[in-house]
């Protein structure tokens, strides 16, 4: 078991639960300085891993000093702590400067290609980054719809019929990626609204990612699905960083993967959304 003070490296004055995580237990620590820590505790055998995963990615984002992440305080086995962030309110300009933000964190890419340098966690489902490709089109079908498509056959959404269709699909997909035009960008991999805030001095504050280096598309993708985004965000996106010709038409395909990540993770409500989308590019 850890020791949360040794962790925060100072003695605990109080502690509260914080309702909302699903993949963790989380928890805000107010040490006897005053200071506040956000804790996160990642239960079952992967709970080392999903902590290790998660440090890695939020100091792939930290060390471009482009948009706020929490500081990482520490992190021993299962445990991570961050530095508390007060919630603030999205006031004026907030969504245009966010927007900017995440274009300019997309400006930052790899010269060793799509992928990521370990594998990590979408939710609560292992995210394939290896091996790394030079190829996105490859790398969208391999890493991010095979393995989806896998855990579905294994849970019981998929016939002979549907097989035709994901197939018929993944076939087209020259005709809808130019892999000429997408380069690797550093992403988040998982911004949906309840992973970013408005802090108290009006900064955008992201957390909670599934970072990879692949097409920016994704996760302006992942952001239309459940909402929560101001359309000044996307102006502002793309007056900083022009989209290619064709991204309107790839919004819900790569909104596929994480829909189909949902299918496998909450069940079948998300069944028909996924077929829908499937018949979309056959």
């Amino acid at each position: 078991m850890v020791d949360l003070e040794i962790l925060i490296g100072e003695k605990i004055k109080s502690s509260r639960d914080v309702s909302g995580g699903c993949i963790a237990s989380n928890s805000v620590l107010t040490g006897q300085s005053g200071r506040k820590y956000f804790v996160k505790q990642y239960p079952g055998d992967q709970g080392e891993s999903k902590a290790k995963a998660e440090v890695t990615g939020l100091t792939e984002l930290m060390r471009q000093k482009i948009i706020r992440i929490p500081v990482i305080i520490g992190t021993a086995k299962n445990v991570v702590a961050l530095e508390f962030v007060e919630k603030g309110r999205a006031s004026a300009g907030f969504y245009e400067s966010f927007g900017r933000s995440l274009a300019q964190l997309h400006r930052c890419s790899s010269k060793a290609g799509f992928g990521f340098t370990e594998n990590n966690f979408i939710g609560d489902s292992l995210q394939i980054n290896l091996p790394r490709s030079r190829n996105w089109r490859e790398f969208y079908v391999l890493n991010r719809l095979m393995p989806q498509y896998k855990l579905m056959e294994k849970n019981g959404f998929t016939d002979s019929a549907l097989n035709r269709l994901f197939e018929k699909m993944l076939s087209n997909l020259y005709k809808i990626i130019d892999n000429s035009a997408v380069f690797p960008s550093l992403l988040h991999g998982d911004l949906w609204a309840g992973n970013y805030f408005a802090s108290t001095t009006g900064e955008a504050v992201i957390f909670d990612p599934a970072v990879y280096y692949g097409d920016r598309e994704t996760d302006l993708a992942m952001t239309r699905l459940l909402g929560g985004f101001d359309e000044k965000f996307y102006l502002s996106y793309k007056n900083e960083f022009t989209l290619e010709y064709g991204s309107d038409e790839r919004v819900r395909l790569y909104q596929l993967y994480h829909l189909m990540n949902h299918l496998n993770l909450f069940g079948s409500s998300y069944y028909r959304e996924v077929i829908e989308i499937i018949k979309k590019y056959n």
